[in-house]
């Protein structure tokens, strides 16, 4: 039983990956913040989304993956990460 604790531990060390809609990859050790070469994105059970590159904004996810949306300038942009989840115990409010 001793030797299964190093292997649970060791899992929980391992960094979830991400690959966005242009290919663009991302680290993320909590599930809340993930890191690109050019970004970091910060996402909460509330469905805001903070963006080092774009400023506040919003997020949401369906069945075909999640979707960060920022309002800068009148400059809408979009990150998609297709067939992705994120690990945010949302209670299902950012549904979309």
């Amino acid at each position: 039983m001793l030797g299964i604790v190093p292997v649970l531990l060791s899992l929980q060390a391992i960094a979830a990956q991400y690959t966005d809609s242009s290919g663009e990859k991302y680290s993320s050790e909590s599930g809340l913040v993930l890191k690109s070469k050019d970004d970091i994105l910060v996402l909460d059970r509330t469905c805001y989304a903070f963006s080092k590159k774009y400023g506040e904004g919003h997020w949401n996810w369906s069945n075909g993956g999640f979707l960060v949306s920022f309002d800068k300038n009148e400059n809408k942009v979009s990150i998609g990460f297709p067939r992705e989840e994120v690990d945010i115990d949302d209670q299902g409010k950012c549904r979309a």
